[in-house]
């Protein structure tokens, strides 16, 4: 499974509607890769524990949960508030998808450079005005 990329649902439970995230990682992955996924996609700040329930397999890479035939299980962050997480291995696709794959990533880090060049603009552009005010 070198060179694949995993297709993960995320839906966080006992909500209606239905609040959930699609990301799709390099199968060779760690759950620790995964766990710092969802906090981004869920906008968490990973202040808080958390735990894959999936017993002796917690540790294992993404493939090798598929491999073993494991592609739904649970993610429970913030065991204060059991933020509960169904987490579902859609799909592994194919090395043959890298290449786009690897794109859309190139895109984005372009896309996030020039929203980091606007926002210091309008950082810069904003410091010019409170001058011209305070002057």
């Amino acid at each position: 499974m070198t060179d694949q990329i995993a297709r993960i649902r995320i839906t966080l439970e006992d909500m209606k509607p239905a609040i959930w995230r699609r990301v799709e990682l390099p199968a060779t992955n760690s759950l620790k890769t995964l766990h710092l996924a969802i906090q981004a996609c869920m906008l968490f700040e990973n202040y808080h524990l958390f735990r894959f329930d999936i017993g002796d397999a917690a540790h294992m890479r993404i493939s090798k949960l598929v491999e073993r035939g494991i592609t739904s299980f649970t993610y429970t962050y913030d065991f204060g508030d059991d933020w509960r997480h169904r987490i579902e291995i859609e799909e592994i696709i194919p090395e043959a998808a890298k290449a786009m794959f690897r794109t859309m990533l190139d895109l984005l880090e372009e896309l996030n450079e020039k929203i980091g060049d606007l926002d210091k603009e309008i950082a810069r552009r904003a410091r010019e005005d409170a001058a011209v005010c305070a002057g």
